[in-house]
């Protein structure tokens, strides 16, 4: 409330006062706030090491997109030395909790071979999760890369994407 002035006062002060101290009691929002606004540079000058610090301090208690945004810096190479494997490990964890953006980005690490070996039929995997949560980009994305795969293959994500949304 403080930081964006819903209820007419604007206080950036106080309210980085308030998230330091839920973030320093481990409370992975304020970290994930913290980052954010680090990375952008908003209420506090940008400095991405110091969001890479809030991101991994809320990536590491489950936090799914602190732990996307933590791989994105990776994978960016802001803020950290720039590496594909850790990234893809966060965007992994991101994934595992249904962030359909950290999916889509696994998708693309697997088709393309960032971080793990080239596997069309894992990243055609998670493309599918991706598009069954929200992106048309990664419906898009899904019809480019159908194309390279066999018909064998296609039929056996359709299975395998049948049994993922049973479990849901």
């Amino acid at each position: 409330m403080y930081l964006t002035g819903e209820g007419d006062v604007i206080d950036e002060k106080h309210a980085l006062d308030l998230f330091y101290a839920a973030a320093e009691q481990k409370f992975s929002s304020a970290q994930l706030i913290l980052g954010s606004l680090y990375e952008t540079g908003k209420s506090v000058p940008q400095n991405y090491e110091q969001a890479a610090n809030w991101f991994m301090e809320a990536a590491q208690q489950g936090n799914a997109s602190a732990q996307y945004h933590l791989a994105m810096l990776y994978s960016d190479g802001r803020g950290l030395s720039r590496d594909d494997e850790k990234a893809t490990y966060w965007l992994n964890q991101s994934a595992a909790h249904g962030l359909s953006s950290a999916q889509f980005q696994l998708g693309r690490h697997y088709l393309y071979g960032i971080g793990v070996p080239v596997d069309m039929v894992r990243g055609y995997q998670y493309l599918i999760q991706a598009s069954v949560s929200v992106s048309h980009k990664s419906l898009n994305s899904r019809d480019l890369v159908a194309s390279g795969l066999t018909v064998e293959q296609i039929g056996e994500i359709q299975d395998d994407t049948r049994n993922w949304r049973a479990k849901f």
